[in-house]
């Protein structure tokens, strides 16, 4: 995550864009700015995202993979504080922006696809370790996904209710390839198997994995045996093993 700082106006508006889905065309004029007719079907004047977003904090995501063209757009935004709608006068605006990425600008700028003037603008970086990093977390990250998916379909008690240790939501297998498996999709792709695994057993009575999802989990990405994620037993509702006894 990269910020560039405003000139320390208040903050009053958060907006949201990912830059990739913007074509350059678009971006030209300033973030989606135009005049009322500046090109066909434009019936009414659109201010922008920066315009919007004036006094307050842009999010751009994913600005490791916008064009070059849309790098130079941006940059001059941010140098000059100014915008120029399409078909309109140039305005001027008070920005905070804060970029996230993926990918290694320092490795882009040496490879020529990324603006060093514009990586040099966002001066602040906050780095975001990976989920493999940090996979004590999965256990409640994974737990609170799948809350709201089961919350969404007035099924939560199956997670949290008083029978979870006769008939476990979440059996003790599935619970050991989670932590085990890798992450390359990070939170997103914890919350998307959480969402994908609510709804395959919706309205079941025994909960179940799926073939496709089990081989995914377990064929790929697993955990060096340092990396095995050590949870306390009530992180997560899940089949336990039966106790042994020694013979009388």
């Amino acid at each position: 995550v990269r910020i560039c700082t405003s000139d320390g106006s208040s903050e009053t508006t958060a907006m949201t864009s990912s830059v990739p889905t913007r074509t350059s065309r678009v971006l030209r004029p300033g973030s989606c700015a135009n005049a009322r007719g500046a090109f066909t079907g434009a019936t009414t004047v659109r201010d922008g995202y920066f315009v919007d977003a004036h006094g307050g904090t842009l999010f751009l995501d994913e600005i490791g993979a916008t064009a070059q063209e849309v790098q130079g757009v941006l940059l001059r935004t941010i140098e000059t504080g100014e915008i120029q709608p399409l078909g309109g006068a140039l305005r001027s605006v008070s920005v905070r922006l804060i970029a996230a990425t993926e990918c290694d600008l320092e490795s882009k700028v040496d490879h020529g696809t990324f603006s060093r003037a514009l990586l040099q603008r966002f001066g602040y970086q906050l780095w975001v370790p990976p989920l493999r990093e940090h996979m004590e977390d999965v256990p409640s990250l994974f737990a609170r996904f799948l809350g709201e998916e089961l919350r969404a379909f007035g099924e939560e008690s199956r997670l949290w209710g008083p029978n979870v240790d006769d008939n476990p939501y979440l059996h003790a297998d599935f619970a050991l390839l989670l932590s085990r498996y890798r992450w390359p999709g990070n939170v997103r792709e914890l919350r998307s198997i959480a969402r994908r695994f609510a709804i395959h057993n919706r309205g079941r009575e025994r909960t179940e994995v799926e073939e496709r999802l089990k081989a995914m989990l377990s064929s790929t990405g697993l955990a060096a045996p340092r990396d095995l994620l050590v949870a306390p037993a009530s992180a997560l509702p899940v089949e336990r093993e039966p106790e042994s006894r020694e013979p009388q």
